[in-house]
């Protein structure tokens, strides 16, 4: 189950260097209950990057 991301988590995603399909996929979540395959699918991969940015960060400091 993917956590719901507000606009504050799409500009970590921005700052980290993810693209505005990452975050598009990640509104149409939030904003509606049911989504295409595709955006599934940029979702879950855009989950995958985010987390392994905090991850990555997270090592730095």
């Amino acid at each position: 189950m993917h956590r719901l991301w507000s606009k504050t988590d799409c500009g970590e995603v921005f700052s980290s260097g993810w693209n505005a399909i990452d975050c598009g996929a990640v509104e149409l979540c939030r904003d509606t209950h049911t989504m295409t395959k595709k955006a599934l699918t940029q979702l879950k991969q855009a989950t995958r990057r985010a987390n392994d940015a905090i991850t990555f960060r997270q090592a730095l400091s």
